[in-house]
């Protein structure tokens, strides 16, 4: 049983100016588990949350509001860090992109729009979220909720016995619970869609980006020196003439995860992507909710992902 929360007012207001000093505290001390957490929470959800609100756009739907979250957060991590890169370099600090510098600056920049967020638009600071699940939607839910599971464990025995018996039991699965849902569709709460194209995305693409212990792929061997040359000098400039010299997708934004993080950074380059475009079909699902019905959205959203993975690098799937 997942219990309703509500927090109006004051209450969000302390809960965010919260999360941005725990975040604070755990890159600091370096507190393992929490500062991974609570660093994703600081970078990839509250910038675009704080922007929702003063855009006034908190009346959409969670859903919508969790999307926008994602995408407005990773376009003001990339500007936001591109201003501190320049900026700072300009006026002599040569290393603008190290953790306590991106510390300091993201922290002032969320605390900013956290207190305009606020005197502009108190109301969107009264929510109620409703986690509460029926048994129909606990039923149907079941089995998507292990896929993610399945994937990494899988991926793991994969990598270290060269067995691959889950990961094809997980493409069984996969589409037979695709057909399921499309067949029983008017038994499946309309609820369960977004949560079941997420666990289905975010397993997909783990099992591609966790397939080895290294960075495979093309184009993702040359991301990950621009990455990497980017985290290291702690600053960003274009020192050739490739595309993705110029990509801050693929230099900036990992080295702000990889700072507040504090992991390996090719273990960033194969979750951050995931996770991020995880989100994607999501999008999907929004757009063509508004003119087909949700279980065909809920299949748009599926041949939209699935397509995708056999033929694009996953480094790449951010920028599309």
């Amino acid at each position: 049983n997942i219990m309703m929360t509500y927090l109006a007012g004051k209450r969000w207001l302390v809960a965010i100016g919260a999360i941005v000093l725990i975040t604070d505290i755990a890159v600091v001390l370096d507190i393992p588990v929490f500062r991974q957490i609570f660093s994703f929470l600081f970078l990839t959800i509250l910038p675009g949350l704080l922007l929702l609100f003063i855009l006034r756009l908190h009346r959409l739907g969670l859903l919508e509001k969790i999307v926008l979250s994602i995408g407005l957060s990773v376009s003001f991590l990339i500007f936001g860090g591109l201003l501190i890169n320049n900026l700072y370099y300009s006026l002599g600090y040569r290393t603008p992109l190290s953790t306590v510098s991106l510390l300091i600056s993201f922290s002032v920049m969320l605390i900013a729009l956290l207190i305009v967020g606020y005197r502009t638009n108190k109301e969107a600071f009264s929510f109620e979220l409703d986690f509460r699940l029926s048994s129909a939607e606990k039923t149907f839910l079941f089995v998507p909720l292990w896929f993610p599971v399945l994937s990494i464990f899988g991926t793991h025995i994969m990598n270290t016995t060269d067995n691959n018996m889950i990961l094809m039991s997980l493409l069984f699965l996969i589409p037979v619970y695709v057909i399921v849902i499309a067949v029983l569709y008017q038994k499946v709460p309309q609820r369960i869609y977004p949560i079941a194209l997420f666990t289905i995305a975010i397993s997909l693409l783990f099992m591609l980006s966790l397939r080895s212990n290294h960075i495979l792929g093309v184009d993702s061997h040359e991301e990950y020196y621009f990455f990497q040359t980017t985290f290291n000098n702690l600053h960003w400039s274009i020192s050739g003439h490739s595309v993705l010299d110029a990509c801050l997708a693929s230099s900036i934004l990992p080295s702000i995860y990889q700072s507040f993080w504090g992991i390996n950074g090719e273990y960033i380059s194969k979750t951050i992507y995931a996770i991020i475009y995880s989100f994607a079909p999501l999008a999907v699902y929004i757009i063509s909710k508004k003119y087909v019905a949700e279980h065909y959205a809920f299949l748009a959203s599926f041949y939209f992902l699935f397509p995708r993975l056999q033929r694009t690098p996953l480094s790449c799937l951010l920028y599309t």
